[in-house]
């Protein structure tokens, strides 16, 4: 089973994780055409990465280019950057998209809803920071996480060392 966030009985919970934590995050996306999840190819999900950054110029390159391969798309969402944050994540090969309502929060939302657009949608959205806070290289451990456990989101903790399951 895979579940879907917006029927979960945890979503508001999901949601709440998501907007107030800044750490790797990853989740199953609903698929809104026929109101089911489901893994689109059975050998690995589609999984894009949201990266929300604000003046990150200096280390956005450096997160983009070590995204693991299996990432279909690479987003960097701009947060009103006042720097080349937005360049540097271009030129390094991401996907940029502007969200200028300042906050984590609706840096998030905004790559979200670029990510619900695409075709195919992704199976996995993933949300890692853009001031290399976290590795990258780690992400496969973290997807790995919700496809062979089941789970409906994965974090990763900073603080904690070590990667946290959330199974409602």
């Amino acid at each position: 089973r895979y579940g879907c966030l917006s029927r979960h009985p945890c979503a508001g919970f999901f949601l709440s994780i998501l907007l107030f934590f800044h750490s790797v995050y990853i989740f199953f996306l609903q698929n809104t055409e026929d109101k089911a999840c489901y893994l689109k190819d059975e050998t690995f999900p589609v999984a894009v990465v949201i990266i929300p950054a604000y003046n990150e110029e200096e280390a956005i390159s450096l997160v983009v280019e070590e995204i693991p391969s299996f990432i279909t798309e690479i987003i960097v969402v701009n947060n009103n950057s006042t720097d080349d944050t937005a360049g540097a994540a271009f030129r390094s090969g991401a996907t940029v998209i502007e969200e200028p309502k300042p906050g984590y929060g609706y840096a998030c939302l905004k790559g979200i809803d670029y990510a619900k657009k695409l075709n195919p949608q992704p199976d996995i959205i993933v949300f890692i920071d853009g001031d290399y806070s976290d590795y990258p290289s780690e992400m496969q451990s973290l997807v790995n996480e919700i496809i062979n456990n089941d789970c409906d989101l994965v974090i990763g903790s900073r603080a904690l060392g070590k990667i946290r399951l959330i199974c409602c």
